[in-house]
């Protein structure tokens, strides 16, 4: 389901060429994680490899943050 939230993680600095993305697989059997990682499994098992493999990354949202407003900042982050 589109609505469907689930664990992703991504790993990489802003000027990385490349972005690493974790993704935790649910339990539940059919599940749109289990189904992503049978499509990864299926592109890496093919001619060219997970090169071929194109995925579509939308955002950040929300309100940038004002950083230079504060002197002093505490980043939290959170994974899989």
């Amino acid at each position: 389901s589109l609505l469907e939230w689930h664990p992703f993680s991504i790993s990489s600095a802003p000027d990385d060429k490349t972005t690493s993305h974790h993704i935790q697989v649910q339990d539940t059997p059919g599940s749109w994680t289990q189904r992503l990682r049978d499509l990864v499994k299926a592109c890496g098992n093919k001619e060219g490899g997970l090169n071929s493999l194109r995925i579509n990354v939308d955002g950040p949202y929300g309100v940038p943050l004002e950083y230079e407003r504060y002197e002093k900042i505490v980043f939290v982050a959170g994974g899989i």
